[in-house]
């Protein structure tokens, strides 16, 4: 078989980023990448096996309409005013569950001593600032079969249960906590209510609540967590994520009984028969990430994704250009991004890559290179598809992994920044 092995050089006029096809030299070496993120070659080394051709790219940011929230791996909660992104709160809903042994001691009357939330630290964005817990209890039953997105909500008692000897508070997600002389992992402690808590240890005691599992989820409807802050200044405020499935997660009750010395306790947690979401309030307006939704030409210069609100998209027409009778080898994808290191604000450690292929929409993971302050990832199938008309050539779509659970947010450098990193694809493929 003969195959024609040339280098093109040309120059469409568009947004001047570079894109790199470096040709193979011979079908025997070719290397082929099928996991996104694993395995792929670095730039310089796809550069340096060929010639270079100039492409038009095109970098913008669009808002995700609904996020889907309900049963995530973290629960959020706190305000932050991000200068870039502008601010966000949030909030969660959840239903408990007893899993504890509700002692009744020798009969006697029970008598609260206190009733705590705890809830167990995963880790922090932006800046641990001092926040004014609320906590408000739910008058309609979730359903752990529902779905809930970000945007849901639902109705609440007005009274506020986070007692205000606590309730104001820093968090500090890296200290242990002792309790009755147990060392417990870092969590955010609330005490609450001592009279709503005696309501709920009285039909423990008396009632028929917690005859089975479900009548007590129909007694007790469940939690909203917020805090007061929903403002902090520009820089300030952040974010907590919280472990809805840790044993520290729950709502402890501690009594004794009345003509008794012992004291005794029970937990409410969230179970797997239990409904939760986060509640996230975002506002982009007047901020550069707000101003790209309505001008996506700013993207030019920077884009932007973040978690709850917005996605990152890039598109290349020149790839359509690629002869129809090309293999495509490797096809490696760099997205760099404005960041200093320490900064309040990292770019998430991984990110969401879904594109289209004739077999559906492809949904990898990729990680982030601090040393190159850019996510790498490889393209190859996906650019094949595009060349064999297979697919249409639509882009990619990128956005923090935990989109549904965490605070992230990504500034990308577009093609025309004025960093010395700017995006690029690099494409090794053969013409036959």
């Amino acid at each position: 078989m003969n195959f024609n092995l040339k280098n093109n050089w040309r120059k469409v006029v568009g947004l001047s980023a570079c894109f790199v096809f470096a040709l193979s030299v011979s079908v025997s070496c070719k290397k082929t990448f099928d996991t996104i993120g694993n395995g792929t070659l670095t730039p310089e080394e796809l550069l340096a096996s060929g010639g270079i051709d100039t492409f038009s790219i095109n970098t913008y940011s669009t808002l995700q309409d609904s996020a889907y929230t309900s049963g995530v791996s973290n629960l959020v909660l706190g305000s932050m005013h991000d200068p870039k992104m502008g601010i966000t709160n949030a909030s969660f809903y959840a239903q408990f569950d007893y899993t504890g042994t509700l002692n009744q001691g020798n009969g006697g009357a029970p008598v609260l001593d206190s009733v705590v939330l705890s809830m167990k630290y995963v880790e922090f964005y932006g800046k641990l600032d001092e926040i004014t817990v609320q906590v408000h209890e739910l008058t309609e039953e979730m359903d752990v079969d529902s779905n809930y997105y970000r945007s849901t909500t639902f109705p609440e008692n007005s009274n506020d249960l986070a007692d205000p000897t606590s309730a104001t508070q820093t968090p500090d997600p890296t200290k242990d906590v002792v309790i009755d002389g147990d060392t417990l992992d870092p969590q955010l402690r609330v005490k609450l209510d001592n009279t709503w808590g005696s309501t709920i240890l009285n039909e423990g005691f008396n009632g028929t609540a917690f005859d089975t599992h479900e009548s007590f989820r129909s007694f007790f409807n469940g939690l909203r967590v917020s805090v007061q802050e929903t403002n902090p200044a520009s820089g300030q405020g952040g974010i907590l994520y919280l472990d809805p499935n840790d044993k520290n997660t729950k709502i402890t009750f501690y009594y004794h009984i009345t003509g008794e010395s012992d004291p005794y306790n029970f937990g409410i947690g969230i179970t797997s028969d239990c409904a939760y979401f986060n509640h996230v309030d975002i506002d982009n307006s007047g901020y550069p990430a707000g101003n790209i939704i309505g001008n996506p030409a700013l993207g030019l210069n920077q884009y932007y994704a973040q978690a709850f609100n917005m996605k990152a998209v890039i598109e290349f027409a020149g790839v359509s250009d690629i002869p129809k009778n090309s293999v495509i080898h490797a096809a490696l994808l760099e997205l760099p991004v404005e960041y200093q290191t320490y900064n309040t604000y990292y770019p998430s450690p991984s990110l969401a890559v879904v594109f289209e292929l004739a077999s559906g929409f492809k949904v990898g993971t990729i990680q982030y290179n601090n040393s190159r302050k850019s996510y790498l990832f490889d393209i190859r199938q996906y650019i094949q598809e595009i060349v064999n008309d297979d697919v249409a050539n639509t882009g990619v779509t990128v956005a923090p992994s935990k989109f549904s659970s965490s605070a992230e947010r990504i500034i990308f450098n577009g093609p025309g920044t004025s960093n010395k990193m700017k995006p690029k694809l690099i494409i090794k493929y053969t013409t036959f």
